[in-house]
């Protein structure tokens, strides 16, 4: 027989054991960085289509990666990168795909990984768009990091 509780002397009473067993569930689903099959718990920054010659790139941030960033709080100063510098590390990054010649920046975007708040309000990353790239025919991005690192795409054919 189910255990019936009432909710402050009311007169409706309800079988809470659904409910718990639901809540536990949804609490487990949070629990850790580690998903149910043993791999690292990530987010996705990013993806397109348009880069690299056929097929999709998306960048995926570990979350224990994101937790070691440096925070950027807007109203107290200049971010950790300076976008002059996220731009430095994006074309060394970009040389070292052996990509030559001209090519230009489309755009710098700086983004925050959570923009509607929470626990990550205040990580941010800077998207660099790269256009005319000789060696692949279109587009290239780069993800450049608060620490000074770039997130490695991943080509999903």
């Amino acid at each position: 027989m189910a255990e019936f509780w009432t909710l402050g002397g009311f007169a409706r009473v309800y079988d809470m054991k659904p409910l718990l067993i639901a809540v536990c569930f949804g609490l487990l689903s949070f629990a850790g960085v580690r998903s149910v099959h043993g791999e690292e718990a990530r987010l996705l920054l990013y993806q397109t289509d348009m880069d690299w010659g056929g097929g999709t790139n998306q960048w995926w941030l570990p979350i224990s990666r994101l937790e070691k960033l440096p925070e950027w709080h807007p109203e107290k100063g200049e971010p950790p990168i300076s976008q002059m510098g996220a731009l430095k590390i994006a074309r060394k990054w970009i040389a070292s795909r052996g990509v030559s010649g001209t090519f230009v920046v489309d755009y710098i975007l700086l983004q925050g990984v959570s923009p509607q708040g929470g626990s990550h309000q205040f990580d941010y990353y800077y998207r660099i768009r790269f256009g005319n790239v000789n060696a692949y025919l279109n587009h290239m991005t780069c993800i450049v990091l608060m620490d000074g690192t770039v997130l490695e795409p991943e080509l999903v054919k």
